[in-house]
């Protein structure tokens, strides 16, 4: 048996079907997360655990799986989607086409059908890791302003920049060392991405280093972010939380990628 090494969903509503396909998912090296049984449970156990695969069946209840997968889909996530079915219908064949499947495999399902299926779906996975790779190599430089020079700072290696009083400003860096820059936290915002929010008016906040958030236990409503290793908690006012959750949201949908 393989390493596990891909984390996959398998939806299907029969417990011998999906009995059978936890057992192949799991010798071709796939580590299954969740059995959902329905289409409803599948939406929400994909954006809980954000899988590299989904095994899904048509008929499951309350909502089917085509229709789960085209809601997740617009939802900005889109992992290889393998489906297995008793249905022979030409309309679910064509649904499955336009949710560019993998594979629309009939039960019973054939073990080397099925396998031919996940490989082809790892290959995929790979794609997608290796273009975010290379997206994020294509790293954001900004400039600041650090002892009367102009400095480029890579965006990625910012955890947070800290106003220290009118005129100064303070951005510390993954490595624990901190710069000093007159550059005010509008100038460094508007020359990074997204991911550097302003968490509260003193500060900004690369999310992608968030370790967790914790309620604030002094100010009701509003919240604390924890970096690791870092001895400074910063404060998440309860008005950006909101937009701290959508950040955080679409930043797990283009990791899975």
């Amino acid at each position: 048996m393989m390493k596990p090494e891909y984390s996959c969903i398998i939806a299907e509503d029969h417990p011998r079907c999906r009995n059978t396909l936890i057992q192949y998912a799991t010798k071709l090296g796939l580590r299954v997360v969740d059995t959902p049984g329905s289409g409803n449970a599948l939406i929400d156990a994909v954006f809980k655990f954000m899988p590299d695969l989904i095994i899904t069946d048509i008929l499951l209840d309350r909502m089917d799986g085509i229709t789960a997968c085209k809601h997740i889909q617009r939802q900005g996530f889109a992992p290889p989607v393998i489906i297995v079915s008793r249905s022979t219908e030409p309309r679910h064949y064509s649904a499955g086409f336009e949710l560019n499947s993998i594979d629309y495999i009939n039960l019973p399902i054939p073990y080397d059908r099925f396998a031919k299926a996940v490989t082809k779906a790892k290959h995929r996975i790979e794609q997608h890791k290796t273009l975010s790779l290379l997206q994020q190599d294509a790293q954001n430089y900004i400039q600041v302003k650090h002892k009367y020079r102009t400095v480029n700072v890579a965006e990625n290696s910012i955890v947070f920049v800290e106003k220290v009083d009118k005129r100064r400003f303070e951005i510390h860096l993954t490595d624990g060392t901190i710069m000093d820059t007159s550059t005010n936290l509008e100038r460094i915002q508007d020359r990074c991405s997204e991911w550097i929010m302003t968490p509260h008016r003193s500060y900004l906040a690369n999310i992608k280093h968030i370790e967790t958030v914790i309620p604030d236990p002094i100010i009701q409503g509003n919240y604390l972010i924890v970096y690791p290793h870092i001895n400074q908690n910063i404060p998440l006012t309860r008005r950006n939380y909101d937009h701290f959750l959508r950040l955080v949201h679409k930043l797990k949908i283009s990791e899975a990628f």
